[in-house]
């Protein structure tokens, strides 16, 4: 039966760079983000933090809370492996989807919000705010999608606060636990 290894953390905590160790394991990696952007690309909508923020929303008034998660299954059914990373999950009931068709744990990736703000600005993806109040805008949405309830829930705690080096070795450590 195939594992999920489900990554929830605000963002910039370092989720993407889960996946760079992750990579050098040859393990499936799917962002959730993902999925919006490629719906929104398909309907033509312009991706920025604002649309992107609007979209997610109105897709999860349509579908259901776990309306992303959903649209994910279909890839991950595809997926011939044993463990499948897949990130930033922001809600419980996304959890519970995931729950109710794998084998999953939670792992919350965390950071410092002086830590977070300052990567999200050198990482500058288009949806990524801008400015420290666009910042603490998205985090206050974010926390009305039930993030913060999510993270509550997390199996296993990762912390991002250090190196890119120690970070790098925790997760190391969490494969080896997993026997990965």
């Amino acid at each position: 039966m195939k594992k999920l290894i489900l990554l929830c953390g605000k963002r910039a905590s370092g989720k993407s760079l889960f996946k760079e160790v992750a990579t050098t394991h040859s393990l499936p990696f799917f962002e959730m983000s993902d999925v919006v952007f490629n719906m929104m690309r398909e309907q033509s909508i312009p991706i920025n933090s604002e649309s992107t923020a609007q979209f997610a929303k109105s897709l999860r008034k349509k579908e259901g809370e776990a309306a992303v998660a959903k649209h994910l299954l279909p890839l991950l059914e595809e997926t011939n492996a044993s463990f499948i990373i897949v990130s930033g999950l922001r809600s419980v009931e996304e959890l519970n989807l995931f729950k109710s068709e794998y084998n999953a744990i939670l792992v919350e990736v965390r950071a410092k919000d002086e830590l977070r703000f300052r990567r999200s600005l050198d990482r500058a993806r288009p949806s990524d705010p801008k400015t420290l109040d666009e910042f603490l805008a998205r985090e206050k949405a974010e926390a009305a999608l039930g993030v913060e309830e999510l993270i509550k829930m997390a199996d296993i705690i990762i912390e991002n606060n250090d190196m890119k080096e120690d970070f790098y070795k925790k997760i190391e450590d969490f494969f080896a636990f997993l026997e990965i």
